[in-house]
């Protein structure tokens, strides 16, 4: 392995390869004449304030995320002040650039109306 800055490159037992690391945590990796970025982060920070939930049930809510695709891995940044106990938030992209989150009231009696709070979502984009 050899390089300079923050260009790397040498040879594994897959042939060579380069590997570029930039200031934002990102990186490309060169095999030949293929570079590919591993990943890109499509992100969006929103204000959610979800319903009263029953309990047993869930409530979801969509918001936009450009150019997220169905099938993509999602991060969801929960503000502390929206958690409750025996409950839980989940995240999927639902449609092409857009992002379902769900509220579940996992309780066997009693509504939860979750304070509303900034979530941050995150979408790998491969």
């Amino acid at each position: 392995l050899s390089g300079s800055g923050d260009v790397l490159s040498g040879t594994n037992n897959a042939g060579s390869f380069k590997k570029v690391i930039l200031g934002t945590g990102l990186a490309f990796n060169a095999t030949g004449d293929t570079l590919n970025l591993n990943p890109a982060f499509l992100t969006n920070t929103t204000l959610l304030d979800f319903e009263d939930t029953a309990p047993g049930t869930s409530n979801d809510l969509t918001i936009n995320i450009s150019n997220a695709s169905i099938g993509q891995p999602v991060i969801l940044g929960v503000p502390n002040e929206s958690t409750q106990a025996n409950s839980s938030f989940s995240a999927w992209v639902s449609s092409p650039g857009a992002v379902t989150v769900r509220f579940l009231n996992s309780q066997s009696a009693g509504n939860i109306n979750p304070n509303g709070g900034l979530f941050r979502i995150v979408v790998l984009n491969y």
